[in-house]
């Protein structure tokens, strides 16, 4: 059994609000474009392993179901706001990030989602 360990980088070319958002959606749609090689483990020798490559040079995609979507909620007087410009955003004193998931919590649809709260 193996395991590949991804990590995303995130580089703002420009800034004009909700950037959690933006990145966010941007490592969802890149994490549901990559194309991972399949690999062929053996050992070899003292513990250690050999990996190649197949002949047919298969690959396969992640499953991005589950990765969550971020939403940000920033409060305005009495008001909360969603999708900020950067001056909205500058012009507030508190802002949540939620991160929504399928498949934890049920709509009126049945359709699942899970909530995190980051502050």
């Amino acid at each position: 059994m193996h395991a590949w360990k991804l990590f995303v980088d995130i580089v703002l070319l420009q800034c004009d609000g909700n950037v959690i958002d933006a990145a966010g959606l941007g490592v969802k749609a890149a994490l549901k474009d990559t194309e991972i090689s399949k690999v062929i483990v053996r050992p070899a020798d003292e513990g250690k392993y050999t990996i190649d490559l197949p002949d047919d040079n298969t690959v396969w995609k992640l499953d991005t179901s589950r990765v969550p979507l971020f939403v940000s909620v920033n409060r305005l007087g009495t008001a909360k706001i969603v999708d900020n410009s950067l001056t909205e955003e500058a012009c507030t004193r508190t802002s949540v990030w939620i991160a929504v998931a399928p498949q934890f919590v049920s709509d009126i649809n049945h359709n699942v989602y899970h909530l995190i709260f980051v502050f």
